[in-house]
């Protein structure tokens, strides 16, 4: 069994939330902790109606469900149902860093990072910083994206994984992405991007 997980890092407005919405018009079932308020084009559940919708969809072949909690608390029982979720979900955590610090991964977290390959949930992370997310956000990313980053720290991290090429970020054209990892998992909208920057 397989699944992907894709970490997506950018600043904000860099154009991650919109790369990241063309990753989800891809699949027939997605599930997104919608901390920003961005994907309006799902089915957005308030609040504390998300566990039933979540629970509604788990039988349905097609979903596309954007909660919308605020609490801490809440976002993490809602990964706990997501970890549940049908083969083929995609399971979208906006704004990562605020449930997974660098010193601390939340157990519902680290079971969908660790796990979700048995149960073939792909996976998108998306944060501002890759130095403010948990080590093993990115160390289990099958494929990371980012966009231009400045923050020596952030480059330093990243060129931990990735080497020196790590190091052309802060000239990376506005609205472009680079891609780490494995390409052959990439999603297809990533790939897309990529041929849109080659051309």
């Amino acid at each position: 069994m397989q699944n992907t997980v894709t970490v997506v890092i950018g600043r904000k407005g860099s154009g991650k939330s919109t790369i990241v919405r063309e990753i989800v018009a891809d699949y027939p079932r997605v599930m997104v902790l919608d901390s920003l308020a961005e994907y309006d084009d799902c089915d957005v559940v308030e609040e504390d109606d998300c566990p039933e919708a979540l629970l509604k969809a788990s039988g349905q072949s097609k979903f596309r469900i954007a909660c919308r909690c605020l609490g801490l608390e809440d976002n993490l029982d809602l990964m706990r149902i997501a970890y549940e979720m049908p083969p083929k979900t995609l399971i979208v955590i906006e704004e990562a860093s605020l449930y997974a610090s660098p010193t601390h991964l939340p157990d519902e977290m680290a079971a969908l990072i660790r796990y979700g390959r048995h149960r073939e949930l792909d996976l998108v992370f998306v944060a501002r910083r890759p130095s403010e997310l948990h080590r093993d956000v990115t160390a289990n990313a099958d494929v990371l994206v980012t966009f231009q980053t400045q923050e020596p720290r952030d480059i330093m991290y990243l060129r931990s994984f990735y080497g020196d090429e790590a190091l052309t970020l802060p000239t990376l054209p506005l609205y472009h992405i680079k891609v780490f990892g494995d390409l052959s998992k990439a999603p297809g909208p990533v790939l897309h991007r990529l041929a849109q920057q080659r051309d």
